[in-house]
């Protein structure tokens, strides 16, 4: 799960997980998806910035991070969204749901069922009770806050990361370093 913000020389390219409020936010500030990230004008950075922030109670810098167990509690929770972060989809009522594929290093269902429900106008998530579900690189201050939390879920830490390490951006930085350096010893013949 990546959360960036790169600068271009008049615009900037904003990635963060799908989350239908943010994705309003941009097109109203302009942005253009392009099929990775949303594509906006340079002057609206800390806007952008802001508007993370209040969708995902984070923004592209460094934050403490926490990976968390939630537990559906009563009998049929219909929710998409934990910390402002989809954790399942469907297409429509009989479709059954899924992790989205680019959640799925994110989140995990350990125990327990997720399927759609509800009617053809009004298809929903069912989440069972007693479903357990595994939600790695989560704000601290999100879990703190219970920002964008449902009363009926339990929350439990399962595991501390230090001070604004994001374990998916160093591994995706050790990759591109390792392509980096095999293309410099490519060009020196090492």
């Amino acid at each position: 799960m990546k959360f960036e913000i790169r600068k271009e020389i008049d615009s900037i390219l904003v990635t963060a997980p799908y989350n239908k409020e943010f994705a309003s936010r941009m097109r109203k500030m302009g942005g253009k998806w392009t099929g990775e990230d949303w594509k906006l004008p340079a002057d609206v950075l800390e806007a952008a910035r802001e508007a993370m922030r209040e969708c995902f109670c984070r923004d592209d810098r460094p934050c403490d991070l926490v990976d968390v167990e939630i537990t559906a509690t009563e009998g049929r929770v219909y929710v998409e969204t934990a910390f402002g972060l989809t954790i399942a989809q469907i297409s429509h009522r009989d479709s059954g749901a899924w992790i989205p594929r680019d959640m799925r290093e994110t989140v995990s269902i350990l125990d327990g069922e997720i399927t759609s429900g509800g009617s053809r106008k009004s298809p929903h998530i069912e989440i069972d009770r007693g479903t357990r579900i595994l939600l790695r690189g989560i704000p601290k201050k999100a879990v703190e806050t219970r920002f964008d939390f449902h009363e009926n879920y339990t929350v439990k830490i399962v595991k501390t990361y230090g001070a604004g390490v994001d374990r998916a951006a160093l591994m995706q930085e050790r990759e591109h370093l390792l392509s980096r350096l095999k293309e410099i010893d490519a060009m020196i013949g090492a």
